[in-house]
């Protein structure tokens, strides 16, 4: 079953070039600000900075992706009488 969510996931949702790619980037800029403040002896060094990204980018992507899963259902919930309106931020069915 858990397979069979992750197959659908990587055919509806972003593609594994785009997840690799925020997820690159998100280290690249976020590990420049973390290793800036580790060497000031601030509190939130690299590996806090990294962890709240990581975190936030794998959101961004999950919302990306049950955006576009619910681009998919509207004409099917359409059809059956159900009122959608998909705006980026939110679904309101």
């Amino acid at each position: 079953m858990v397979l069979s969510v992750f197959k659908n996931f990587l055919e509806t949702g972003p593609g594994v070039g785009e997840i690799i790619l925020r997820m690159g980037l998100t280290t690249a800029f976020v590990g420049i600000i973390g290793i800036e403040r580790q060497i000031r002896h601030k509190i939130a060094g690299v590996t806090t900075h990294l962890m709240v990204a990581f975190a936030a980018c794998a959101m961004a992507i999950l919302q990306d992706a049950l955006y576009l899963q619910a681009l998919s259902l509207g004409p099917q919930l359409a059809a059956q009488g159900i009122a959608v309106n998909l705006e980026r931020q939110r679904i309101i069915a």
